[in-house]
């Protein structure tokens, strides 16, 4: 049962929403104006202030008006151009492609850090190939990142900033007034920030105003005050919404020992810092890192316990998710969840701790001399070069790809970190050979990879890395494991590589699930190019590898296929009409979706038994692609007649066979 109160929670929300008159006067004109100019406003904020719940009210005053909207969770979609066009309702790419003179769309896209890598994509290719008339985008997030729009061009004049303020003392009185709970002086004490009034709005409402509970009240966003909110039946229910971004009540009671009511449902959705959405019941940020921080700190046993739960069912519901949307929610959550509790390597980097106070921001001009120095001081080149050169390099990075730049900021704004992660295609490569020749060449050409120079969403190169080793606070180890827990946050949906020199680095991202491959140079003959491959379907066999948990090996379903079978459904794999065809003759209980996964899965693994990888280049070149090229491209692509070529590929299929007999 997919329970969801939205509609509701909506109207709701609607009728007692405070404030924010000038941002929704501006909407409202746009509304109204006939061929609105195309423009991009950026809701910029602190948490809590309430970014979501105004993109949500001003989704919904544009539904009011008639106009189509579409709503995108940064965090749901994985970051590359395809998982975000796989969000995307067909409804809206239709008309993206023949705008329709008399029909607006706003576009609000939440929590746009985590799409950061994928702004000069939306700007230079998906959003400048629409309309420029009535489109308006909405992106919220915490710290303006939209620099290189204002700057491009095509932009100019297009982008505006709406910084949201803390409610005025009037405002805070009728938010307090509208929810039946009295103004009181102590509320000044505590800011006129939307969410936590609110939270003061549940402590009254369950009479936890008193003595404690007041002095709470008045003092820091915390654990202890969130606690207060809450119906001890529900706790266990709250450290799941923890560990996961959004959860309906089926989910939670497939996880939960004592399972929720739908009364018990519906008051949680009811809660302040609880938010409602079509993916189910998530928490606010701020709610979600304290009360997780909380539950590590008091009960780790039962953390560890119900984190490879909350592993295994994610890990099983991939495969039955029927929304394309949800395959992108379910990989952030199961890559963040491993990296929730990853080992102590404190002797390279700290992956335990993640410390409060660190920020990670897109890259600003005006940290330059920053940046150079936390790479200069760290003074390990992330790919083998001079510290001269990385420090050129940066420079030419920074001018032509700066969105590929993201800075760690400590409490004081100062930079301790830089990192710098280019995406692998033909620009680049192009920059890159500037400084290593000779890495580009074998990257290129490197037969365990096959990089798809023509999407840049695919593979990955982390390039530059540094950081301070002497902060007063933040330890070297500290700061890496900030910087790696970032990179493998931020490789869901593609494949990241790295270059490793220093054994000790590579023992770690062994224990972290990369591949190690000899990438030797006449310079460094011992150097060694790793790659995590969290592209779609390997994430889920690698979170639970990771967190010890256990699932039966999907490939079990491929045994029963005879030779001609596994042709067949090679043969098919773009073809869903047939593959369903084939899917139902062979009684298999999986969907051709699933089927295409599954054979993704198994093509990957044959890939990584070296003496098959040539076999496997050759039945992922000849069927899996996104486009197959022809037979006689292919033949030419690898040199050899045509005759040959089939032979090769004939061969090849009967390898893969034989290996997925002998896997399972």
């Amino acid at each position: 049962m997919a329970t969801s109160l939205r509609g509701d929670s909506g109207r709701n929300r609607n009728r007692t929403f405070v404030g924010r008159k000038a941002e929704r006067e501006r909407l409202a004109r746009w509304l109204k104006t006939t061929s609105a100019p195309t423009k991009v406003v950026n809701i910029t904020g602190l948490g809590g202030i309430g970014k979501s719940t105004l993109l949500n009210i001003f989704l919904h005053d544009a539904d009011e008006s008639g106009a189509s909207t579409a709503w995108i969770d940064g965090r749901a979609c994985f970051g590359t151009p395809d998982g975000m066009l796989r969000y995307l309702s067909a409804t809206f790419m239709a008309w993206m492609n023949n705008p329709a003179q008399d029909t607006k769309w706003v576009v609000g896209i939440d929590n746009f850090e985590a799409l950061r890598d994928l702004s000069g994509w939306l700007r230079r290719d998906f959003f400048a190939s629409g309309p420029a008339c009535n489109l308006l985008i909405l992106v919220c997030e915490r710290k303006s990142s939209l620099l290189e729009w204002r700057l491009d061009l095509d932009w100019a004049g297009r982008v505006e900033e709406w910084a949201l303020e803390p409610f005025s003392a009037d405002e805070a009185m009728t938010f307090l007034h509208r929810r039946g709970v009295p103004f009181n002086r102590a509320v000044s004490v505590a800011g006129h920030v939307p969410l936590t009034l609110a939270i003061y709005v549940d402590l009254y409402q369950r009479g936890a105003l008193g003595g404690e509970g007041a002095r709470m009240a008045r003092e820091a966003f915390s654990a202890s005050l969130l606690k207060e909110v809450l119906d001890t039946d529900w706790r266990e229910a709250i450290n799941v919404l923890c560990l996961v971004s959004r959860a309906h009540l089926d989910f939670l009671n497939a996880i939960l020992e004592r399972p929720l009511s739908l009364s018990d449902y519906r008051q949680l959705a009811s809660l302040s810092f609880v938010m409602d959405t079509p993916s189910g019941l998530g928490l606010h940020d701020l709610a979600a890192g304290e009360l997780l921080r909380d539950f590590r700190r008091v009960q780790p046993e039962a953390f560890h316990r119900l984190r490879c739960k909350v592993i295994e069912a994610l890990a099983k519901a991939w495969p039955q998710a029927t929304d394309r949307r949800e395959d992108g929610r379910l990989a952030h959550d199961l890559v963040r969840l491993v990296g929730l509790d990853l080992e102590p390597w404190r002797d390279y980097a700290d992956l335990y701790e993640d410390p409060h106070g660190l920020e990670i921001i897109p890259y600003q001009p005006e940290v330059r001399a920053e940046a150079l120095e936390c790479l200069n001081d760290w003074a390990r080149p992330a790919i083998p070069m001079t510290l001269a050169q990385q420090s050129a390099l940066f420079d030419v990075v920074a001018a032509e790809m700066p969105h590929t730049i993201h800075m760690v900021l400590d409490p004081s704004g100062q930079s301790v970190a830089t990192i710098c992660i280019l995406p692998v295609s033909r620009d680049s490569l192009e920059i890159l050979s500037a400084f290593v020749p000779d890495i580009v060449s074998r990257l290129a050409a490197h037969p365990n990879l096959e990089v798809d120079l023509s999407r840049p969403d695919d593979s990955r190169l982390v390039t530059l890395v540094g950081l301070r080793t002497q902060h007063p606070v933040f330890s070297a180890s500290l700061l890496a494991g900030t910087v790696l827990r970032y990179t493998l946050q931020s490789s869901s949906g593609c494949r990241t590589l790295g270059m490793v020199l220093d054994e000790r680095f590579g023992i770690l991202l062994k224990k972290l699930g990369w591949m190690a491959y000899p990438f030797p140079l006449i310079s460094k003959s011992n150097l060694l190019l790793y790659s995590l491959d969290l592209r779609f379907e390997h994430i889920p066999r690698w979170a639970a590898r990771m967190s010890g948990v256990s699932l039966p090996d999907p490939l079990t379903a491929l045994k029963s296929m005879t030779m001609v079978d596994l042709r067949q459904f090679l043969s098919c794999y773009h073809d869903t009409i047939r593959l369903q065809r084939l899917v139902e003759a062979q009684h298999l209980t999986i969907s051709p979706k699933q089927l295409r996964g599954l054979l993704r899965q198994a093509v990957q693994a044959f890939a990584e038994q070296s003496h098959w990888s040539e076999a496997a280049a050759l039945i992922r070149r000849s069927y899996l692609d996104p486009h197959p090229a022809t037979r006689v491209a292919l033949a030419d692509q690898f040199n050899v007649s045509r005759a040959t070529f089939h032979r090769r590929l004939s061969r090849a299929v009967t390898e893969f066979a034989h290996f997925l007999r002998e896997r399972v």
